[in-house]
């Protein structure tokens, strides 16, 4: 039977200005240091086998922050806020969406936005959250908010005449896509989409790498319903995953001190697994090939120890002297610049040991970063917090510039929990979580 995309609204109203908090979730980047091939990007745990990916709820902050209005929501309060006299609510449950990670966001245009999630609980409109919904593997919303006041927020995934809901990006096999990062240039839309597969070989949670896509669309600005995609494949492989994080020309071009950020390129962080030491290297690509980003192609380069830019065509991993960004599992993560700063922010997930959000910082893209540390304290692994079990782990950190006021840095994680009975009876987890601080509080860490 054909199938549709299907798209639901809501909307969203503004509140007073203030700073505000709230936090977000996404997929668990469970990352498993002793797994040759484990999936170090990090396969949440999926709460139950029959896993339902749910569409990008909505809610976004818009020139200070937005509230949604929530019609049917099943808590009263899903997010946490540092500021306690200032209760937020986003993304409500509503209608079928009862809850997903990831969350990248990406700006379209002028006040309109794409949320990214992927695994998202999909169940019946109006029910809780229950071992019954499904979960498309991906799914997305994009939110309107071009007259401030009310956002409107459409949330897609694919419906069938028959059968359970299945991922907005489809492989059409086996496979499964969960996306990362994703930029605007030249009037069209690009979203990397790493490939999943099961096994039974190893890897976290039994899923590991199949490869990594570009996908595209140029009629972005139209419903999501409408959308025609384009997947280019990038590279095969779970040695290096390119596009854990992106600088399009948008953000590029705000880099105004920053001379190493050369126009005319996109620049692509990736993780990859070179001896056996995993870590972020920088990729980047002339936006005249974006169409043609096969590795391939021989249109790639990467950044070497000795900061030249070099030829990469070969997919199975990077050249020796690749530059080490930064050591360690991240595998999902943004890269933001603050031209307030004049400095580029790296907001990552801290592993296990540190249970934090984590940040790293430089003047130069292509320059030397500093080494990760934490800012924010997953509150849910406190002993004490009302959410902290043995079994909860959060993830997922990520950077949303739409969102900041003057004056702040806006990021959001996700929990879930290794007990599935949690996540079905906590509807704070597997849910974004949304965090707002002062940018002030960002010491600078810079070489100096």
């Amino acid at each position: 039977m054909p199938a549709s995309k299907c798209i639901q609204e809501c909307s969203v109203e503004s509140m007073a200005a203030g700073t505000a908090g709230s936090n977000t979730f996404r997929r668990l980047d469970i990352l498993t240091a002793k797994a040759e091939h484990s999936i170090l990007r990090s396969a949440v745990h999926k709460p139950i086998a029959n896993r339902a990916m749910t569409n990008l709820p909505g809610k976004l902050l818009l020139l200070g922050l937005l509230v949604a209005s929530v019609a049917r929501a099943q808590p009263t309060k899903l997010v946490r806020d540092p500021s306690p006299n200032l209760p937020i609510s986003f993304f409500p449950y509503e209608e079928r969406w009862h809850g997903a990670d990831v969350a990248y966001s990406i700006e379209l245009s002028a006040g309109r936005y794409l949320w990214l999630f992927g695994d998202t609980f999909v169940g019946r409109a109006g029910s809780a959250r229950s071992s019954g919904d499904a979960m498309p593997r991906n799914s997305i919303a994009i939110a309107d908010c071009l007259a401030a006041d009310p956002c409107r927020v459409t949330h897609a995934w694919t419906d069938h005449r028959s059968g359970p809901p299945t991922a907005f990006f489809d492989t059409g096999s086996t496979e499964f896509y969960w996306p990362l990062d994703g930029f605007v240039a030249h009037g069209t839309l690009y979203i990397f989409l790493e490939k999943m597969h099961k096994t039974t070989e190893g890897g976290a949670f039994n899923f590991d790498y199949s490869g990594v896509v570009l996908a595209s669309v140029k009629n972005f600005l139209d419903p999501p319903s409408v959308w025609r995609i384009k997947y280019q494949p990038v590279l095969k492989g779970n040695t290096v995953i390119p596009g854990v994080a992106t600088v399009g020309p948008s953000a590029r071009n705000e880099a105004t001190s920053d001379p190493s950020a050369s126009p005319g390129y996109v620049y692509v962080f990736a993780w990859a697994k070179n001896g056996g030491s995993p870590g972020l290297s920088l990729l980047r690509l002339p936006e005249k090939f974006l169409n043609h980003a096969a590795i391939s192609s021989h249109h790639w380069q990467y950044l070497n120890n000795r900061a030249e830019w070099l030829s990469w065509s070969t997919s199975s991993s990077l050249p020796g002297d690749a530059k080490a960004i930064v050591n360690g599992n991240y595998t999902e993560l943004t890269v933001r610049y603050h031209p307030e700063l004049n400095r580029w922010l790296m907001t990552l997930p801290g592993g296990f040991t540190e249970g934090a959000v984590l940040l790293s910082q430089t003047s130069s893209l292509s320059g030397n970063w500093s080494a990760p540390k934490p800012i924010y304290k997953f509150q849910e692994l406190q002993s004490g917090d009302a959410d902290h079990t043995p079994d909860v782990v959060c993830y997922a950190a990520k950077e949303h510039p739409e969102l900041e006021a003057k004056g702040t840095f806006v990021f959001t994680y996700a929990c879930n929990s290794m007990k599935q009975e949690d996540v079905w009876s906590n509807p704070r987890l597997y849910h974004p979580v949304f965090v707002t601080l002062p940018l002030s509080a960002i010491e600078d860490d810079t070489e100096k």
